[in-house]
Formats: C-alpha cells, sequence, structure tokens
C-alpha cells in the first residue's frame, strides 16, 4: 500500500546510525553518485508537486530522504531540507483532504421542514451506504493523522537538527511555522500559537 510505503521509507531510524557517534561528514566526502540521486528525486517530487501529483510526489520525496540520510546521517544539516520538503507535502495532502464535509454538506441538503417520520424512513432506507461511507471515512482520517504525524516527526528533526547549526536562522523559522501548521491541524491550538510565535519572532530579528 502506498501509504505504508512512503512512511516506512521515511523512518530514520532504522536506516541511520546512531547520531551520537556518527561522524560529521563533509559534503566533499559524500559518493557524489547517491547526493546527485537524493537531488535528483526531490527535483522530481518538486514537479509531481507542482502538477498536483501530491502522492506521488509524497512517495518520491520518502525515497529523497532515505537516499540523502544514507549518504550522510540522520542529523546533518544537508538532511534538514529533505525533512522539510517531505513534511511540507504531508501537511499540504492533509490540509486538501476533503474528509470530514461529507456529513455536513449532506445535512445540507435535507430540508428543514422534513418531517420526522419521513427523515427515519430515509435514514432506514440509506442506512447501509452510510456504515459503508463511515468504514472508508475511518480510514481517511486514520491515514491523514498518521501523515500528520510523520510529518511532525520530521519536522522535530528538522528542528533539533537546526538548533544545533543555525537556531535563529530563516530556516529555522520555516520549520517553526510548519511545526505550527501542523498543530493546527490537530487541533492543539496552544503548541500551534506558540511555535508561529517563535517562527514570527525570527522574522522580524
Amino acid at each position: 500500500e502506498e501509504s505504508r510505503e512512503h512512511r516506512a521509507a521515511a523512518t530514520s531510524e532504522s536506516m541511520a546510525p546512531d547520531p551520537a557517534t556518527a561522524p560529521t561528514t563533509k559534503r566533499s566526502e559524500v559518493g557524489a553518485g547517491a547526493e546527485d540521486d537524493a537531488q535528483k528525486l526531490a527535483n522530481a517530487a518538486a514537479e509531481l508537486e507542482r502538477n498536483g501529483a501530491l502522492d506521488d510526489a509524497i512517495e518520491t520525496y520518502a525515497k529523497a530522504l532515505e537516499a540523502r540520510i544514507g549518504a550522510y546521517h540522520d542529523r546533518h544539516i544537508e538532511v534538514a531540507p529533505f525533512y522539510v520538503s517531505y513534511s511540507r507535502a504531508l501537511l499540504l495532502k492533509a490540509q486538501s483532504d476533503p474528509f470530514g464535509s461529507k456529513v455536513s454538506d449532506k445535512d445540507k441538503e435535507q430540508p428543514a421542514e422534513e418531517s420526522g417520520a419521513s427523515s427515519s424512513a430515509q435514514h432506514a432506507e440509506e442506512g447501509s451506504d452510510d456504515e459503508g461511507e463511515g468504514e472508508d471515512d475511518g480510514e481517511e482520517g486514520a491515514e491523514e493523522a498518521d501523515d500528520l504525524e510523520l510529518a511532525f516527526q520530521c519536522l522535530e528533526m528538522a528542528r533539533l537538527i537546526h538548533e544545533q547549526e543555525s537556531p535563529r536562522s530563516l530556516k529555522m523559522a520555516e520549520v517553526l511555522e510548519l511545526i505550527g501548521e501542523v498543530q493546527m491541524e490537530n487541533e492543539v491550538w496552544e503548541g500551534a500559537i506558540a511555535e508561529l510565535e517563535k517562527a514570527r519572532d525570527i522574522y522580524e530579528a
């Protein structure tokens, strides 16, 4: 299943050395082939995203991230933008997902003056269809939650990298802003406000 594939591909703990023991790798020491492959994949993913093929873009961003981690290690500064690109695509998918609007749209179609008996009959007639839709909605909601959780984890990795390398940079502000947006999608309002305020302070400095 595609969603499982791109989630598995981005699990850095399973494919990178322990950051506590990993050496700091200079750009010149990295194999040019592995680095080029990662960048080519990232460019291809960005093109897919621009063309509206978001699921394919997410899968390709995941492969790019995996290749970049393989070339460096999971907390190297060169990996940070790949975490960000992948997370942004996951967040965009969650923000564009219409899940949650079906019930309200259906209710809007229901006449306000409809009698209780008529309404009950109609719901009984459509009961099996509604049950099927409910199962589908539940699966979509679970996948959206997984995407948001993965986006959050990747952004936290990017935050850790920038805290060590450039804690007041515009790149750090971008990461904080994206974390705030993820928190808003999860309705963690206080956390979202805190992250967005941190990003604003950097932008205004």
